[in-house]
């Protein structure tokens, strides 16, 4: 089913002429486990690892019993984001997760709220449990 969904949302982008051959600001959060809750990092790449990368925005979403994804927590720092992001360094998130639940993050991030270049949103799917198997490996 998410590779079905996947499939659409990247058919309809290439035919709306977005991110195709152009600046795609989209990225995988890497999502570990430490202490037995989620860390949540973006990547090492030019725009994060310059140390001006800062945190516009941050949320957690969870799957409920309707099947749907709904907000559970954010953090918004678009006016004056304060916090840098650096590679792979958790972003800290307040937030307890539970096992056997599926939640969604998305991070925001650029050099400001008004630079568009360095903007990156990062999303990631998971479980506790996904997170355990893989470290686990």
């Amino acid at each position: 089913m998410e590779l079905k969904i996947f499939s659409l949302g990247l058919i309809i982008i290439m035919l709306s002429g977005c991110g195709y051959g152009h600046h795609n600001s989209f990225r995988l959060a890497l999502v570990t486990l430490k202490n037995s809750q989620p860390c949540i990092a973006a990547e090492d790449e030019s725009v994060t690892n310059s140390g001006h990368s800062k945190l516009l925005q941050i949320g957690i979403s969870e799957r409920l019993s309707d099947g749907k994804m709904h907000s559970v927590w954010e953090r918004d720092d678009m006016e004056n984001p304060t916090y840098t992001v650096l590679p792979l360094q958790c972003v800290p998130v307040p937030y307890h997760f539970e096992a056997n639940k599926e939640y969604s993050v998305s991070l925001v991030t650029a050099y400001s709220s008004r630079d568009v270049d360095t903007k990156r949103i990062w999303v990631r799917n998971f479980t506790l449990e996904e997170l355990k198997s893989q470290e686990d490996k």
